[in-house]
């Protein structure tokens, strides 16, 4: 499990690294979409929140219509009821409770309560009963029975009384009558008071069916998914439109503290309930509301908000995309550049816009560039001078080296041979410096240089007599290429002291100068000598160690070593110098050199 997390975390610290901190315009499209969605979350939220807000208050508004618009068919209706009253009151119709009517007077009754029934399409039936129990009325159905033998038993008797000349509603009339029938109804009961003493005869009981009651909820909640229902103190369902339920918490909504206030609640199950009390009623009018009825009125003004936040989103990113891309691309050229000075290519970055942060940056570049290429050139200039320098005491080094040996040979020669000798030899020495001071020139032509070599050659035969011989392969379309003054002198001087003396005799060196492939001419020394010892060899084979060989202990001497030193500084790259030696097999030294021409004569062909 820690190493499931350890390398959970560290997955996470990678793709944030790749995020945010390898490239700015990766960077910066990782900002855009985190706060998109943060954006989206936060709009959609409030957009949610917001919808729920309206959608409570136009369901608080549609539900809080239909209920006063039952309560007010309500009232119509059980005015209409009581306006019926009192017409028969006037009537007189009202009197049968004092006696029964005769037979031949029934008829009689019976129409003026049926034109009060048919004048009423609320009405079901009507009965008057008086305080023996004795029942007589009309019904569009069944005549009902009473199914109490005393009207004290009615259960609404008090409460009858209690309200004087004002009607009650009752479910059912209490339940005075036999349930042998189907129908529902509310029964509207009224005291019938004397004309004369205003005392108390005997009740009406007007029966209106639940049907028309249902029928008034049904209007008011038409077209929509509300069911409306009412109940009683006890609860009771008393009618309602199809589909509405009983449940416990319609009995007393919750929040409710007093039954005089409209009051609105949010259930669960995803409705809305709004209870209207009935105080003259004493019912409670119960809308109940799915919440989804009233979304589809927020659809269009959805697509239009997600439509513009679509817009939004496109805008931004593209300006993401913009900033993006205006940033990384002048970096970008910037890293170019910058990549093209390994190369020595200082080249500088046109500035567009030089008072903004990337006109800066590249501002500062150019200048940095400026700085550098006046540095390098200054670099270059110094280090000129100081190669000059040292070619210059690499030649003045080799002169008094050269000079040296050769006057120990003549003064050798004064001692041991005769005068004459020693004469040539000083008369060949003068010659050779006449020839190798060239005017103080540093570069020579091939033919020169052969000159120089053969006038000191024939100095060291005055001294070593027979000790070597000297082969000569020079090709005749080198003998005007330019090459460093004193570049054979040292290699031969070097192959006689350090590789043919040792060995005692029998010296042969063969000097080869010719074209080469690739436009350099090739010279090469070859000596049958003692060899360079193994050390010495690697390092003067190494470009990077010949500026630190030991020359006192190279046993190759200052001839050699200050050469190829020469070469280098004089061609640089340009030439490539390769050294064989075998122990006690000779050693040969070859160096690809540059052609440049001295005069203006007809090269002819050139490999």
């Amino acid at each position: 499990m820690g190493m499931y997390m350890k390398g959970l975390c560290e997955n996470v610290k990678g793709a944030w690294d790749w995020l945010f901190h390898e490239h700015i315009s990766r960077r910066i499209m990782a900002v855009f979409v985190i706060f998109f969605l943060i954006s989206f979350f936060l709009t959609y939220s409030l957009y949610s929140w917001a919808a729920r807000k309206q959608e409570d208050s136009m369901i608080e508004q549609s539900s809080v219509q239909m209920v006063t618009g039952v309560r007010n068919n309500l009232d119509e209706m059980v005015l209409n009821v009581n306006d019926d009253f009192n017409m028969l009151l006037k009537g007189g119709t009202l009197d049968v409770v004092n006696h029964l009517p005769r037979p031949e007077d029934r008829k009689t009754y019976d129409n003026m309560l049926f034109t009060a029934l048919d004048s009423n399409h609320y009405l079901e039936s009507i009965y008057l009963l008086d305080f023996s129990a004795h029942l007589y009325g009309v019904d569009k159905h069944d005549m009902k029975r009473l199914s109490v033998d005393s009207t004290l038993k009615c259960p609404w008797y008090r409460k009858a009384l209690e309200a004087g000349g004002s009607y009650i509603l009752e479910y059912e009339a209490g339940g005075i009558f036999y349930k042998r029938y189907n129908s529902r109804f509310v029964s509207v009961i009224r005291t019938i008071n004397s004309l004369e003493t205003q005392k108390p005869q005997g009740f009406i009981i007007m029966n209106i069916p639940t049907d028309a009651i249902a029928e008034i909820c049904s209007a008011a909640a038409y077209g929509s998914q509300a069911m409306i229902g009412i109940m009683d103190q006890d609860g009771n369902l008393i009618a309602g439109t199809p589909g509405f339920e009983y449940r416990d918490f319609l009995k007393t909504p919750a929040g409710s503290s007093d039954e005089e206030k409209l009051l609105v609640s949010r259930k669960g199950d995803g409705e809305h309930t709004t209870s209207l009390y009935l105080p003259d009623y004493g019912w409670h009018l119960i809308a109940r509301i799915p919440s989804q009825v009233n979304r589809s009125a927020f659809k269009d003004l959805f697509l239009i908000a997600t439509l513009i936040f679509l817009v939004n989103v496109v805008l931004m990113l593209f300006g993401s995309l913009y900033i993006s891309k205006s940033i990384s691309n002048p970096i970008y050229a910037l890293i170019g550049m910058m990549n093209t000075v390994k190369d020595r290519n200082f080249r500088k970055i046109p500035v567009k816009y030089p008072k903004s942060e990337i006109g800066i940056l590249q501002t500062n570049y150019n200048n940095m560039v400026d700085e550098i290429s006046s540095l390098l050139s200054r670099l270059v200039e110094e280090q000129k001078i100081k190669e000059k320098a040292e070619l210059h005491a690499l030649f003045e080094q080799v002169k008094p080296h050269f000079l040296y040996n050769t006057l120990d040979a003549i003064g050798y020669m004064a001692l041991t041979e005769e005068p004459s000798q020693t004469y040539e030899a000083i008369e060949t020495l003068g010659s050779f410096y006449r020839q190798s001071l060239s005017q103080g020139d540093q570069m020579i032509t091939v033919e020169k240089e052969t000159a120089i070599v053969s006038d000191y050659v024939k100095l060291l035969r005055l001294r070593y007599g027979d000790l070597f011989d000297v082969e000569y392969q020079v090709d005749e379309s080198c003998l005007r290429v330019l090459v460093p003054h004193l570049i054979l002198q040292p290699l031969v001087e070097n192959a006689v002291y350090h590789g043919i003396k040792p060995m005692g005799g029998n010296g042969h060196i063969r000097i080869r100068i010719g074209p080469e492939e690739g436009g350099r001419m090739k010279i090469q020394v070859r000596d049958n000598g003692v060899g360079i010892d193994a050390s010495a060899l690697s390092k003067l084979q190494d470009y990077h160690k010949i500026w630190n060989i030991d020359i006192d202990v190279s046993g190759t001497g200052i001839g050699l070593i200050g050469t190829i030193q020469r070469i280098v500084l004089i061609y640089g790259e340009q030439a490539s110098y390769q050294i064989r030696s075998v122990p006690e097999g000779g050693t040969e030294i070859t160096f690809l050199l540059p052609v440049t021409w001295g005069g203006e004569e007809d090269h002819g062909d050139w490999i």
